[in-house]
């Protein structure tokens, strides 16, 4: 079960891309803001939301220092800081996700990501791309290697088993995108 929803909650966090210094001189104004405001939320290890909140940490760092080398820059900068800001505002059902979280906790946590995970990418990341555009395949694949590669920075295990959760979930969201109703 735990695993299963740390590879959920993974795949929400579409954005990011190679492993990269979090001290990095090279990031842009709109991804400074989107780190800033993640690391705002820092929680304790022992918090059920902990694994979200670094994962999702761990991809707007990785990602924004390493965003020259997709071919649009730009849309990753846009959707980074559009796809943080629900969470770290407090907008949408994060404060109910959030308050739920505390009564999932003896569960390890593992309810608690799922539901952030589904609801960050359902309905935050769709949002946003909708918004933003839906990127090229190139970036959108280089991003879910990142997110792959932050999964893998929790627990090499999850991230091999999020691979099959992760892309089930970006090709929903991304099909969205591509597909408005």
């Amino acid at each position: 079960m735990r695993a299963w929803a740390f590879g959920v909650a993974l795949t929400w966090t579409a954005f990011a891309w190679t492993s990269a210094q979090t001290t990095s001189s090279t990031l842009c104004s709109a991804c400074d803001e989107a780190i800033v405001e993640m690391r705002g939320k820092a929680v304790t290890p022992s918090d059920p939301r902990a694994l979200f909140v670094r994962v999702q940490t761990c991809i707007a760092e990785s990602g924004c220092v390493s965003k020259d080398e997709l071919e649009d820059p730009a849309w990753f900068e846009r959707v980074v800081s559009g796809f943080v800001r629900g969470y770290v505002r407090g907008l949408g059902e994060w404060p109910r996700l959030e308050r739920d979280c505390t009564l999932l906790a003896f569960l390890d946590g593992a309810l608690c990501l799922d539901a952030m995970v589904r609801y960050h990418i359902e309905t935050e990341l769709v949002s946003v791309l909708r918004a933003e555009g839906c990127g090229t395949q190139h970036d959108w694949d280089a991003v879910g290697q990142v997110i792959l590669q932050c999964l893998a920075r929790e627990d090499a295990w999850t991230a091999r088993f999020g691979e099959v959760i992760l892309a089930a979930y970006r090709f929903n969201a991304r099909y969205a995108c591509q597909h408005p109703a």
